[in-house]
């Protein structure tokens, strides 16, 4: 027997032809994830991954590792040993020796993956709980058991474990190709984030300060947001762009209730020119349909025409309250409520809620918006925390 770490996954099951590459980019990850660990290795059986440890003691700082790689449905701590029903059920038994007693109920739930198995699941699991009720009297219950447990057999292999371990679920980081994420100091777009990530997006961040340096924003709460979701996969790259050429110019423009929509359209023309440096296929934002004033269908239908690549929403059909509780779930919430000044906080205090897209056109020429977007991509920084 050896102790391992049995990974399971959903989604990627019904990939088809491209199962193989979703599964390879889960194990690359988990590799990733667990670099700094004892690991003798990590290999695919049938539709599981098995993680092999040097070192016991690793284990719970392990789980809570997994715990943060998106593609894991679920997890377990598992006892591997041979593909031999004596040797199953003495597994078993090591694992029960202790839990199971006249007064715990208990029942058996086996899957056979290798087919060539000779006793098919139900067999199994009628042969192995036979065996713990003759040894510790233990009551079978099917419907409301104490206790489960659980044995895979795979081909030349056998997993016996008593718990499931969820993990995030979704894809796997990197295989839905790569984003860049408009990232604010608020509470809506580093879940946004965390959400494309999810979904198997790598991002690359972008971020617009009201400061002429980008000293305020290096040991920010931004770096701070950026480390914490770097944990589930992203990576820790921000482009720091300026607003400062956009708000002196802003200061003359004849209907100011315009400047944060004609501002959202200047940061969606400087993240599709940071797209086409990185390689990167659509914009993430923070975006809750009818949430704020830029978050109209009128509002995005003027910010969104004329750029050219896809604008995720993750958010859109949430409310607050929805978006706040799952902040509080990954743990961006205390980060993005601490004080912090962001351009959208200096704009203008009533923004239309619906703008007209020939105003707003005329609008654009007035400012020249195309030549803020040059001169602002002129000073972009890139950080790498």
């Amino acid at each position: 027997m050896s102790k391992v770490m049995l990974v399971h996954h959903s989604e990627i099951a019904l990939k088809g032809m491209n199962r193989s590459k979703f599964e390879s980019i889960l194990v690359k990850n988990l590799k990733d994830k667990l670099k700094d660990f004892s690991l003798e290795k990590i290999s695919r059986v049938q539709a599981r991954i098995v993680i092999h440890l040097r070192n016991d003691e690793l284990i719970p700082k392990v789980v809570g590792s997994i715990k943060k790689v998106f593609g894991v449905k679920w997890f377990a701590i598992a006892e591997e040993c041979e593909e031999d029903l004596s040797k199953i059920k003495d597994t078993a038994s090591s694992l029960c020796n202790n839990l199971l007693s006249e007064d715990v109920s208990f029942r058996v739930v086996a899957k056979r993956a290798d087919k060539s198995f000779p006793l098919g699941s139900m067999q199994l699991e009628e042969e192995v709980g036979a065996f713990l009720v003759s040894k510790y009297k233990a009551k079978v219950d099917l419907k409301n058991p104490m206790r489960k447990v659980y044995i895979e057999v795979t081909k030349g292999k056998a997993y016996v474990y008593l718990e499931k371990m969820q993990g995030p679920g979704g894809l796997p980081v990197g295989v839905a190709g790569k984003l860049i994420s408009l990232i604010s100091g608020g509470i809506d777009s580093p879940v946004a984030s965390w959400l494309a990530m999810k979904r198997g997006a790598q991002l690359v961040y972008l971020h617009f300060h009201p400061y002429e340096s980008s000293e305020a924003v290096r040991d920010s709460k931004i770096k701070e947001l950026i480390l914490l979701l770097s944990e589930w996969g992203s990576s820790r790259k921000l482009y720091v762009a300026s607003s400062s050429e956009f708000l002196l110019r802003s200061v003359s423009l004849s209907m100011p209730e315009y400047n944060l929509h004609l501002f959202k359209k200047l940061m969606f023309r400087v993240a599709e020119e940071v797209a086409k440096k990185e390689n990167a296929k659509g914009i993430v934002t923070g975006d809750s349909l009818s949430q704020k004033a830029s978050q109209t269908l009128e509002a995005m239908r003027v910010t969104d025409t004329g750029i050219g690549l896809p604008i995720i929403r993750p958010l859109l059909g949430y409310d607050k309250d929805e978006t706040v509780s799952l902040a509080q779930k990954i743990g961006t919430y205390e980060l993005s409520i601490k004080e912090y000044k962001d351009c959208c906080s200096i704009m203008a205090k009533h923004p239309i809620t619906k703008p007209n897209f020939n105003t707003f056109e005329k609008l654009e020429k007035e400012i020249n918006l195309e030549e803020i977007v040059r001169e602002t991509l002129k000073n972009i920084e890139v950080i790498e925390f």
